[in-house]
């Protein structure tokens, strides 16, 4: 008996995700009739159109340079918030910079280390518009992490910006 009813409820929770998705197809199609929100086309990158491309920061170290890559997935246009994913060749240093937007990082593989703390394959982080980023280092077999960042820049921590945050 257990079984079947397991069965039952897992049927259940089927059709009331499928009457859900129903429900919001029907009210976006109301909406876009009556001029309200527009339809939206879905992106998607496949990995045999990998395009990744040797990323060099200001005060970047020279050993430091070609071993870190990246990989532009998408870029809304409204907003400029955009995809990326990063490689960095086992323990390559990245350098000390502002967040000129916030950011949401997921560590896909490997290891990375900033100050504040170990990030392993799994972790996820959030860095904040205008939080400081400092010793930033990939782990013994590098890593890879997958970003969404809104529009902005990543100014270099030099001088005359060092100790002070430019967007303050």
């Amino acid at each position: 008996m257990a079984p079947l009813y397991r069965g039952l409820y897992s049927l259940g929770v089927i059709t009331c995700i499928a009457a859900a998705s129903v429900r919001c197809y029907y009210r976006l199609c109301r909406s876009e009739e009556k001029g309200g929100r527009k339809k939206r086309e879905g992106t998607q990158t496949q990995a045999s159109e990998e395009k990744w491309e040797a990323l060099i920061a200001p005060g970047m170290r020279k050993e430091d340079k070609g071993n870190v890559r990246v990989w532009k997935l998408y870029t809304e246009a409204e907003s400029g918030r955009f995809a990326l994913k990063l490689r960095f060749e086992p323990n390559t240093r990245f350098p000390n910079h502002w967040h000129g937007s916030a950011e949401w990082c997921f560590v896909a593989k490997g290891e990375f280390r900033d100050n504040y703390g170990t990030k392993k394959a799994g972790d996820f982080f959030f860095n904040e518009r205008a939080s400081p980023h400092r010793e930033l280092q990939a782990g013994a077999k590098g890593c890879e992490l997958w970003v969404v960042k809104d529009k902005g820049t990543n100014p270099p921590m030099l001088p005359p910006y060092e100790h002070k945050c430019p967007f303050e």
